[in-house]
């Protein structure tokens, strides 16, 4: 019970350390298309609200869906200070591309989960390597995406050290996580991120990338694996913890 106690001390005064208090509200934009039958989606929110709890900051949050982001990108880079973006299914697919390419160009901290993370990849190699392979490939996930992914298996993660991943889970070197389906696109992904230059900080015991980041960017950080079911009331996530320090951060330019 006494180490319990410590336990959350820690991570109470990590995040006030990060910051928190210095500043009145942030603004946090999930991006998916919200079923209250998908429990990653409820777990987002209980995420957010471990932060907000854990943190002692006004917190707030809106959903936009993967149609809606089209539409709202100014409203994003007006409005909001960071971003997650939820499991799927997603009823529009190129939604994701556009905000993954504004976000990177906007440097807008982001927590991508999932199966979203195949996005991340595809969205270079979409734009960086094969232009033309935007129509097909959109179709194509967009079809693949009509149906939520059944299996939630938890599985082992090694991290690479010196990475933002390492920095947020502090000293560990192994971590468990949960993962919500398989990826469609397996090894394939992995492919891609090699050639794109992506920086992958974690992988599975079997050798598939687990986390991919940008090194160049705030915080844009793609994970196989959906952080916010680990996610509890008095122990929020590391690496949402981890998104709202870098929000902070970035306030502070």
């Amino acid at each position: 019970m006494i180490d319990y106690y410590i336990e959350k001390v820690n991570i109470k005064n990590q995040i006030s350390n990060h910051l928190f208090m210095k500043v009145p509200s942030i603004t946090i934009g999930i991006i998916g298309d919200y079923n209250f039958n998908n429990q990653t989606h409820v777990y987002t929110n209980a995420a957010i609200a471990h932060c907000e709890n854990v943190g002692a900051m006004n917190l707030d949050y809106y959903w936009l869906s993967s149609s809606e982001v089209m539409d709202e990108i100014s409203f994003l880079g007006s409005k909001i200070d960071g971003i997650v973006v939820v499991p799927g299914p997603y009823k529009n697919p190129l939604g994701l591309f556009e905000l993954i390419g504004y976000v990177k160009s906007k440097d807008i901290p982001c927590l991508i989960t999932g199966d979203a993370f195949d996005y991340l990849a595809l969205e270079f190699f979409g734009t960086k390597i094969n232009p033309e392979v935007h129509s097909s490939s959109y179709q194509k996930m967009a079809k693949e995406n009509e149906t939520e992914p059944s299996e939630i298996v938890q599985k082992e993660i090694s991290i690479q050290q010196g990475s933002k991943l390492a920095s947020a889970y502090s000293t560990s070197t192994i971590a468990s996580e949960y993962f919500y389906g398989e990826s469609r696109y397996g090894l394939a992904i992995d492919e891609i991120i090699t050639e794109s230059g992506i920086k992958i900080t974690a992988k599975t015991t079997d050798g598939m990338a687990a986390v991919i980041e940008y090194p160049s960017l705030t915080f844009l950080m793609g994970t196989r694996f959906v952080p916010q079911m680990k996610s509890v009331y008095d122990q929020p996530h590391a690496l949402f913890v981890e998104l709202f320090r870098r929000v902070m951060l970035n306030s502070q330019r």
